[in-house]
């Protein structure tokens, strides 16, 4: 009897041992992207008047990670390069951390354009955007 007492114990401190520890994830924290920028007239936006944001936020909580912010090139397109990286989750009641991107496209001259996505499935990784006339704002600031 001892002995089974002795076993059900180990297996029970086994259990909540796995269950509670933490484990690493190889997550994509930014997903390759690309964005064109126009303006109503279709003409390519680009150099260093021009600034595209590829921002990333993580969830259970929405806060934002990292931003990136590429001016794009001659041909009006800003590259994202994709970001992995070894994240360390726990089984927790709130979940593990799900990623999610979102866009913010500014030029002077033009009004700034922004754009959400509530989840990794959701996020266009080709975006094109047409920007029209009017003052620029800054991005968001970010949420912590």
């Amino acid at each position: 009897m001892p002995a089974l007492k002795l076993i059900n114990t180990v297996a029970l401190l086994a259990a909540s041992l796995l269950l509670s520890a933490c484990f690493p994830v190889y997550k994509t924290l930014q997903p390759y992207a690309e964005a064109q920028v126009f303006d109503e007239s279709g003409k390519k936006l680009s150099g260093a008047k021009t600034e595209v944001a590829l921002i990333s936020s993580a969830s259970p909580y929405g806060y934002e990670q990292f931003r990136t912010v590429v001016h794009p090139g001659p041909a009006g397109i800003a590259r994202f390069y994709k970001v992995k990286d070894f994240r360390f989750e726990s089984l927790t009641m709130h979940g593990i951390q799900a990623f999610s991107w979102s866009w913010c496209v500014r030029s002077k001259g033009y009004e700034t354009v922004t754009k959400s996505y509530r989840s990794d499935g959701q996020f266009e990784p080709y975006a094109q955007f047409k920007l029209k006339p009017g003052v620029s704002t800054a991005c968001p600031m970010p949420q912590y």
